[in-house]
C-alpha cells in the first residue's frame, strides 16, 4: 500500500509542475504540557511533518483544520486554535498558501489512516533529524527562536 501512495504522490507532483495550480492548506502545531509537539510521517514520504492538508473548495480554514485533524489523527480541537501565520510555498511547482495554527487543547482518539504511517510527540529540543525543513522552521518560529519569513 505504501508503494501505491508514493506512486500517486509522484504523479501529483508531475501534474502540479505542468498545471501550476493555486492551493490552500492548513497545518497544526499541536503541543502538550511536556513541551512536546506532534509530528506525522506520511506513507508516501520519509520526513516528519506538521499534520494537516488541503482546504476544499468553499471550505472555511477552521473547518478544514478540524476535518484534517480528525481524519489524520482522530483529534478533536477543544478550544479555538491560534493562527501562527500564513506562508507561501512554491516548492512542488504549485502556488500553495498554508495557514499554520497552534492547538494546545484537544482530545485525541487515535484512528487508522491509510495516509499516515506514524505519528509521535517529540520534545521541541529533540526534533527528529528527518523533519521537513518547513515544519522545522514553523516550530522554531512558534518557539520565538526564528523570525517569521512567511516562506515555507
Amino acid at each position: 500500500m505504501k508503494l501505491h501512495y508514493r506512486l500517486i504522490y509522484k504523479l501529483m507532483r508531475l501534474y502540479w509542475k505542468v498545471t501550476k495550480p493555486i492551493t490552500i492548506g492548513v497545518r497544526a502545531i499541536i503541543t502538550n504540557n511536556d513541551n512536546e509537539v506532534l509530528l506525522v510521517k506520511h506513507t508516501y514520504t520519509h520526513q516528519w511533518y506538521l499534520p494537516g492538508g488541503g482546504v476544499n473548495k468553499g471550505e472555511h480554514l477552521l473547518d478544514a483544520l478540524n476535518r484534517e485533524m480528525d481524519e489524520e489523527l482522530g483529534l478533536k480541537i477543544l478550544y479555538e486554535p491560534t493562527l501562527l501565520g500564513t506562508y507561501s510555498n512554491f516548492y512542488e511547482g504549485k502556488s500553495d498558501y498554508v495557514s499554520v495554527f497552534v492547538i494546545d487543547q484537544y482530545e485525541i482518539t487515535p484512528n487508522k489512516n491509510r495516509e499516515i504511517e506514524a505519528w509521535e510527540m517529540f520534545s521541541v529540543n529533540k526534533l527528529p533529524k528527518s523533519i521537513s525543513p518547513g515544519s522545522h522552521k514553523r516550530i522554531q518560529e512558534y518557539l520565538d527562536k526564528k523570525i517569521k519569513d512567511y516562506k515555507w
